[in-house]
Formats: C-alpha cells, sequence, structure tokens
C-alpha cells in the first residue's frame, strides 16, 4: 500500500485544533520540497533545537538531517508544521 504524507501547518505546541492543511501527497520527493518552500516563507522552522538560525542554514539542516536520518527525524524537527503519514485504503 501507498504513504499519503499530510502537511499541516500548527502553532508551536502542534495542537490539533490549530492545524491547517497545507499539502497532501504520495510523492516524499514533493513533500521534502513543500517544506522547504514553507521554510523559505517563514511559515514553518527546522530547528533541531537550535532556534533562530538563517533559512539557509535550516534548509542545509534539513537536507543533510533527510539524507543522514531519515524522513522521520526531519518531521519531528519542524516546528511549526506537522506531517501525518497514513496508508492508502486504511481504515482505523
Amino acid at each position: 500500500m501507498k504513504k499519503i504524507y499530510i502537511l499541516n501547518s500548527c502553532n508551536g505546541f502542534e495542537e490539533y485544533s490549530s492545524m491547517r492543511l497545507v499539502a497532501a501527497t504520495t510523492s516524499i520527493k514533493k513533500i521534502k520540497s513543500i517544506i522547504i518552500k514553507q521554510i523559505k516563507e517563514e511559515e514553518m522552522t527546522y530547528t533541531r533545537g537550535n532556534d533562530g538560525l538563517s533559512k539557509t542554514k535550516q534548509i542545509k539542516m534539513l537536507r543533510e538531517d533527510w539524507e543522514k536520518m531519515g524522513e522521520n527525524i526531519v518531521f519531528d524537527n519542524l516546528k511549526y508544521g506537522y506531517v501525518e503519514v497514513v496508508i492508502d485504503g486504511e481504515i482505523q
């Protein structure tokens, strides 16, 4: 089954009531590019505990982490954004 990546904007506490849909896609490359675009537009940040980094440094760190540690690390360190991964056809 295919994974579906759902990107939401949210507050810093990732409260469900604050979440707004940004994108939903089955493409991991597309979700990565959308996250980078959100960082460039200052809608989301990528911190890994280092608040105050420039957009360029955040994007560089995101790309390095994605290659070295995988998508889940990136999703966990995204601030003002939340990625939910669901399986197509999954019933809960």
